[in-house]
C-alpha cells in the first residue's frame, strides 16, 4: 500500500470518527463535560476535532490536483498543530485538575487522544513540505479567534457560576489578566507546535 493510500484511509478515518463521535455527543451526550446539542460547539476541543475533520473531507476531494497541493499543505498543517493544542491542555491542565478518567470517557477519548494523535503522525509522517513565515503566523488564527470570543463573552456576560459558568475551561479563575495571559500562551504553543511538527517531518524524510 504505498503512502496516498495510506493517507486516503486516514483521512476517511479522521472524518468518520469525528462526526460520529461528534453527533454522540449532540444526542447522547458522554463527551466534554456531558455537553449536548449545540452547545457542544462552545468548546475549543469540539471546534478543533470538527476543523480537522473538515479538512479531512477537503483534502479527499482535492488531493488528486496538484494545483490545490500547496493550500492542502497548509490546511493540514494548521488542523495538526489547532488539534494537538487539545491534547496538550487535557494532558498539562484539564487532566491534573479534572482527572484524567474523565478526559478520555465517551466522544472525549477519540477528541482528546486519538484523533490528536492521528492528525499530528499523519502531518509528520506524510508531509515534505516547509510553511512559510506567514503561513506559521496564520496557522495560529483558529487559536487566535477562539481565545477572543472566550474572553469577550466573559467581558459581556461574566464568568458565571456551575453550570451556567462562561469560562468553562476555568482560565480566568486567577483574574481576568490570567485569562489573557493564558490565551497568549496557548497561541504561541500553537505556533511552535507547528514549527515542532515540521522539524520532524525534515528528520524523518530526512
Amino acid at each position: 500500500m504505498n503512502k496516498e493510500s495510506i493517507r486516503v484511509i486516514i483521512n476517511i478515518l479522521i472524518a468518520v470518527i469525528t462526526f460520529t463521535a461528534w453527533l454522540r455527543m449532540v444526542f447522547h451526550g458522554g463527551g466534554t463535560f456531558s455537553s449536548r446539542g449545540i452547545w457542544s460547539l462552545k468548546y475549543y476541543t469540539v471546534l478543533s476535532n470538527l476543523l480537522c475533520a473538515v479538512i479531512a473531507c477537503i483534502w479527499l476531494f482535492l488531493y488528486r490536483d496538484p494545483r490545490y497541493e500547496r493550500l492542502l499543505f497548509f490546511l493540514k498543517y494548521t488542523g495538526a498543530a489547532t488539534i494537538f493544542l487539545t491534547f496538550l491542555v487535557v494532558v498539562f491542565f484539564l487532566g491534573p485538575i479534572f482527572g484524567y478518567r474523565m478526559m478520555y470517557v465517551g466522544s472525549n477519548f477519540w477528541f482528546h487522544a486519538f484523533i490528536p494523535l492521528l492528525c499530528a503522525a499523519e502531518f509528520i509522517l506524510t508531509e515534505t513540505q516547509v510553511p512559510t513565515g506567514r503561513e506559521k503566523i496564520l496557522a495560529v488564527i483558529p487559536m487566535f479567534i477562539y481565545g477572543v470570543c472566550y474572553l469577550s463573552n466573559i467581558l459581556i456576560n461574566g464568568a458565571g457560576e456551575g453550570r451556567y459558568t462562561n469560562d468553562w475551561y476555568g482560565f480566568t479563575r486567577w483574574g481576568l489578566p490570567a485569562g489573557f495571559a493564558i490565551f497568549a500562551f496557548l497561541c504561541l504553543v500553537v505556533y511552535f507546535t507547528g514549527v515542532l511538527f515540521v522539524q520532524l517531518s525534515a528528520l524523518i524524510h530526512r
